[in-house]
């Protein structure tokens, strides 16, 4: 309010305008105050709205990077285990091509074994005794060692088959325990597939989520921002109005001291043309005014 500033105005007139003025700032300062009062409400909830969104977003992220990270470790077993088969495989199809070449090793062997191995030994102590203790001629000496010749040849390849079965044996042992691991592995395979499907579902259902958390945050930060500015604008203007409050307090005070002044002045006046007796201060306050000689 702009208040007229020649010397005609009454001061007192002044004085009730300024008054009127305070009273008006007071009336907004109180609506000023309770729109603060409200906004921090509304604030407080909207911010803990955010606070609460963005722990989500954080317990979700945690959530869907926990369960990418699980799903990386199930996956390089999965992998490791396919490549794990892979090889079994082609080590069981190795001994399977080898126990079949062992059989067929043995059968050649059987079906030139005549005589059985152990009789074939017998046989040969048998001749050796004769040569040993008989008297025999260079030609019946001959036979003898030709007939040992040719059981050694057969023991030989008796011996040749049983060491061929003892090596099939335990190569057909190999063989069912590659199996057996083949069969864990390709169930272990079987089960770490499930899961990875699991996994991925989870993943899924967590990213849609997860993206779902995020479209909120936009509106609900910018609202965060615009309660945040409309605080900050009543907070400049509770400045603007106690700066203006303070300034008219001032300027009633210094019309109030002004009257004061003007009547002292005006009793001293009077005293002095009524040949009255001044006071030291009231013949100062003249004296500083230029008023003795008035």
């Amino acid at each position: 309010m702009e208040l007229p500033q020649n010397s005609e105005t009454d001061p007192q007139q002044r004085i009730k305008l300024l008054e009127l003025e305070l009273n008006k700032l007071d009336e907004e300062l109180k609506k000023n105050s309770e729109e603060r009062a409200s906004l921090n409400e509304i604030f407080k909830a909207q911010n803990e709205a955010r606070i609460r969104l963005r722990q989500e977003i954080n317990e979700l992220r945690n959530t869907l990077t926990s369960a990418r990270g699980r799903f990386k470790v199930v996956g390089e077993e999965f992998n490791y285990l396919k490549s794990s088969v892979q090889q079994f495989r082609k080590e069981l199809n190795e001994k399977i091509n080898e126990s079949r070449s062992l059989r067929s090793s043995i059968m050649s062997l059987q079906d030139e074994l005549t005589i059985d191995p152990k009789i074939a030994e017998k046989r040969i102590d048998e001749l050796n005794w004769k040569i040993q203790t008989l008297s025999l001629s260079v030609k019946e000496e001959k036979k003898l060692l030709d007939q040992i010749r040719y059981l050694e040849l057969q023991l030989i390849k008796g011996n040749k088959i049983k060491s061929l079965n003892e090596k099939l044996t335990s190569l057909k042992a190999e063989i069912e325990s590659t199996k057996a691991r083949l069969d864990e592995f390709q169930k272990k395979i079987k089960e770490l597939a499930n899961r990875r499907r699991e996994i991925f579902a989870e993943i899924t259902k967590y990213s849609t989520e997860f993206k779902a958390l995020k479209s909120r945050t936009a509106p609900v930060y910018q609202k965060w921002i615009e309660l945040k500015t409309k605080l900050n604008e009543n907070h400049q203007r509770y400045v603007e109005l106690t700066t203006k409050r303070k300034t008219t307090e001032i300027n009633i005070k210094s019309l109030r001291e002004g009257i004061v002044l003007i009547n002292y002045e005006k009793r001293a006046l009077d005293k002095l043309r009524e040949g009255k007796r001044l006071t030291l201060e009231e013949y100062k306050f003249l004296a500083e005014k230029g008023l003795l000689n008035s």
